[in-house]
């Protein structure tokens, strides 16, 4: 199936905001919004959007502010809350909007998938489906107590302060293709920032504290030998979510990046499996 690709810039609070499209030629029988993770960007899920369109579903996606081709500082925010901000801004836009076209199905990866945790437990109208991928509910990376100290100490007198996070390509996945891409992508960061930090704690404990009030119908795909977002505690929000409809799929041997891992095709067409199933219920 031939596709479309398109891509512009909206405007957001903290300036531009990047947004790209992959759609079918014809018409698409569903539609995705991709939200990346911290540090990510949307360009490195083209291979998915590609995917999906070839199969009739039109992918949209955006880079958070701070992130990728978008304005902002990197890795930086004011409020945790400026991400969802964002992810309504996106929501908004023409491509998206329930009432004009097939169903939305929104996918999260990591820290996308806490903003998307948060946003619909908020309240999130005219989504059909939600996918998280590996969320970020909790960090399998180690913090040195000093690095603690100093994010707290500095999140009240310099809080855009930049802190390199020690992440590793090989953290992600384990396709050695994936894996140089991840070492030669230019528009990604790998640092972190007190205020960002210490807000998206905060947040992290609160979806799991109000999980059952997310009630939107839900797919968990978990990477089990994830080391960057605990997989075990993605398995929590799941078992205690008010989703009436909800399916997890783990995976035994994938890292953190299920939709760029080997055996990933499989991942897409479980999803497109789930996305039908919601749609006939």
């Amino acid at each position: 199936m031939e596709i479309r690709t398109s891509e512009r810039f909206i405007s957001g609070g903290a300036g531009k905001i990047y947004f790209r499209s992959v759609r079918p030629n014809g018409v698409a029988w569903a539609r995705i919004g991709l939200l990346h993770g911290y540090g990510d960007h949307c360009g490195r899920y083209e291979h998915f959007y590609r995917w999906m369109a070839e199969r009739g579903v039109a992918c949209h996606a955006m880079d958070f502010r701070g992130h990728g081709r978008s304005e902002g500082r990197r890795g930086f925010v004011r409020r945790w809350e400026e991400y969802l901000d964002d992810l309504n801004l996106f929501l908004e836009q023409p491509e998206l909007k329930a009432r004009e076209g097939p169903p939305v199905f929104l996918v999260g990866h990591s820290h996308g998938g806490l903003v998307l945790a948060m946003g619909g437990i908020a309240g999130l109208g005219g989504v059909a489906g939600v996918v998280f991928s590996c969320p970020y509910f909790k960090s399998g990376v180690p913090v040195p107590w000093w690095k603690g100290v100093l994010s707290r100490v500095a999140n009240r007198c310099w809080p855009a302060i930049t802190v390199p996070t020690g992440l590793r390509a090989e953290w992600l996945c384990g396709d050695e293709e994936m894996i140089e891409d991840s070492k030669r992508d230019v528009l990604g960061h790998r640092i972190a920032t007190p205020r960002w930090f210490e807000t998206m704690r905060v947040a992290q404990a609160a979806a799991l504290a109000r999980a059952g009030e997310f009630r939107l119908p839900m797919l968990m795909l978990i990477g089990k030998k994830d080391p960057i977002a605990v997989a075990e505690v993605g398995e929590l929000f799941y078992s205690r979510a008010g989703s009436e409809e909800k399916k997890i799929l783990v995976y035994p041997e994938m890292l953190h990046e299920v939709l760029r891992e080997k055996g990933r095709e499989g991942v897409f067409e479980e999803m497109v499996g789930w996305m039908k199933s919601i749609m006939k219920t």
